[in-house]
C-alpha cells in the first residue's frame, strides 16, 4: 500500500518485489477498513478473558486483553455496555484482539513453552497457532480455556497439510475439521489461503511506459493529465496565443 501510494505520486516508480506482506487484516474484505473492530471476525476481536486464542498471524496463542479504566472512554471506542471497558492500547482505539503470551510463540522455540505432548503439539518455524479440542486417547485435556495449539503445517500441491503427533492430514481448502488416530477431539483447519501463498492473477491492462508517469492508467489507455497528451502521455501541450492547444 505504501509502495503503490508513493508511485501514485507520480515522483516515484516502485519495485514491488520488495515490498513486504502485510499481514494485518489480509483477507478480510472491505468490510475490515469499512466496519467498528467490535465488527471484526476470528482472531481480530474477542470479548471475553476466559479464552485463549490464536493471534492473527497465528504465531502464537494468545489471550483476550480487556481493561476496566477509572474513567470512561470516548464514545467511540466503547464496544462494550460498559462505558469504561476496552482494549488496553488507545493506539489501536481500544479495540479487543487476541494478544501472544510471552511463551505463548509457536514458531520461537526458545522463548515458547514445551510444547504439550498430550495435545500432539510441535513448536517450530512451520508451526502455528489452530483451534483445537485434541487429546490423546485416555485423557482428558487439562484446561477448558485451552482451546488451540501450535501444530506444523505445509503446502503441498495446493493444499494445506497438518500434522498432528507426525501424522499428516489434508485440510480442506476452506478450512473446517479434522480428526486424528489416537486423538479424540479435532483440529479446526484454517483456510487455504490463510497460510499458503496464492499464485496472484496476472495483471491486465497495462499501459504503454506506464503513461510516463503523467497519466492515469485506465482499462489499458492512458488518460493525461492536463499539459500532457499522446497514447503514453509523453508528448506535452503547446499553449499558443488565441489557440486553445494546438
Amino acid at each position: 500500500m505504501t509502495l503503490a501510494l508513493l508511485e501514485d505520486s507520480g515522483w516515484y516508480q516502485a519495485n514491488y518485489s520488495m515490498a513486504d506482506r502485510l499481514d494485518w487484516g489480509r483477507n478480510q474484505g472491505t468490510e475490515f477498513v469499512a466496519s467498528p473492530c467490535n465488527l471484526w471476525k476470528g482472531a481480530y476481536h474477542c470479548n471475553t478473558t476466559q479464552l485463549s486464542g490464536c493471534t492473527y498471524n497465528r504465531e502464537a496463542e494468545g489471550y483476550c486483553p480487556i481493561v476496566s479504566y477509572s474513567g470512561e472512554l470516548p464514545q467511540w471506542a466503547r464496544y462494550f455496555p460498559q462505558a469504561n471497558k476496552g482494549g488496553q492500547s488507545s493506539l489501536a482505539d481500544y479495540c479487543t484482539y487476541f494478544v501472544a503470551y510471552s511463551d505463548g510463540s509457536c514458531t520461537d522455540t526458545n522463548s515458547a513453552r514445551a510444547p504439550d505432548r498430550m495435545l500432539g503439539e510441535v513448536r517450530g518455524s512451520s508451526s502455528r497457532c489452530m483451534t483445537s479440542s485434541l487429546v490423546r486417547t485416555g485423557f482428558v485435556r487439562g484446561s477448558l480455556t485451552q482451546g488451540n495449539g501450535c501444530y506444523q503445517h505445509r503446502c503441498v500441491n495446493n493444499s494445506l497439510e497438518v500434522a498432528v503427533d507426525g501424522m499428516w492430514r489434508v485440510c480442506p481448502e476452506a478450512g473446517g475439521p479434522i480428526q486424528f488416530s489416537g486423538f479424540n477431539g479435532e483440529l479446526i483447519c484454517p483456510a487455504y489461503h490463510e497460510l499458503c501463498t496464492t499464485i496472484p492473477a496476472p495483471i491486465s491492462h497495462h499501459c504503454p511506459s506506464s503513461c510516463n508517469y503523467n497519466g492515469d492508467c485506465i482499462e489499458g489507455k492512458c488518460t493525461c493529465f492536463f499539459g500532457f497528451h499522446g497514447h503514453d502521455c509523453s508528448k506535452r501541450e503547446i499553449l499558443l496565443k488565441n489557440c486553445v492547444f494546438c
